[in-house]
């Protein structure tokens, strides 16, 4: 936090807007009594502190235009800032270059930029890997859920949000989900076909899923092969023209 307040410096004898950081603890002794909007204050952002502290010091100027006003940044607890005039264009350039420098350097929310206490902050099942921190518990949800995780099942990446939650950092895409959910649909249905006698009711989808298929590719064989040990079955696979490219005996 970046505390704004005047002072009247005791040992240089000079008038001043004072940035102090990281807190009011940090300020100096000497503080006037407030006066103009914005003294008084804690900021997050040293930006935001530095532009109330310039319109302070314009606004005092006014009152006392016989006399000069300083603005200090950093930590005065143990001694009175270094003084810049306003009115000294390159050196009030510099302090801003420099205020810029120690704003980007400060932690911020890795969802929305905004600055967040380098203590206190919030945290995703991520973050363990990419040492993410965010401003507050709603955000750290958001990056979660609108990044990218692999498919349980087919090991493809999607984004979690569009994907159907299992368990804790489980997610499975909506291929693999209706492939799943068919399994169920002819469990509820309780098929009874003669070409299927001897056959679980998962085994029977999935010879339906194949005669189905006009095509079917490495990939989706290998995420069928656990789910084909029972069966006794000749399984053709054919290219985009129907012609038959390999024959498989499975059981």
């Amino acid at each position: 936090m970046y505390f704004v307040s005047r002072q009247f410096y005791y040992y240089q004898q000079i008038n001043v807007v004072e940035i102090a950081y990281p807190s009011i603890d940090s300020s100096g002794p000497d503080m006037l009594i407030e006066k103009y909007a914005g003294e008084g204050e804690e900021y997050k952002n040293p930006i935001e502190a530095l532009e109330i502290a310039l319109n302070i010091a314009s606004n005092w100027q006014v009152d006392i235009p016989d006399e000069d006003i300083f603005i200090t940044f950093g930590c005065m607890e143990f001694g009175e800032g270094e003084p810049i005039n306003p009115k000294d264009l390159e050196a009030l350039e510099e302090l801003k270059q420099n205020i810029q420098k120690h704003y980007e350097s400060l932690p911020k929310c890795s969802y929305c930029g905004e600055l967040i206490d380098e203590k206190e902050y919030y945290i995703n099942e991520d973050s363990q890997w990419t040492d993410d921190k965010f401003c507050s518990e709603f955000h750290a949800e958001k990056a979660y859920l609108e990044d990218y995780t692999f498919c349980y099942v087919c090991e493809k990446e999607f984004i979690r949000k569009d994907m159907n939650y299992r368990d804790i950092d489980i997610y499975v895409c909506d291929k693999c989900q209706d492939l799943e959910d068919s399994y169920k649909l002819i469990e509820i249905q309780k098929i009874s076909d003669d070409s299927f006698v001897g056959y679980s009711l998962e085994d029977q989808n999935i010879i339906r899923y194949l005669i189905g298929k006009t095509y079917i590719d490495e990939k989706e064989l290998s995420l069928l092969e656990d789910r084909l040990e029972k069966l006794l079955i000749d399984i053709n696979f054919v290219d985009e023209d129907g012609n038959i490219i390999n024959t498989i005996i499975w059981g």
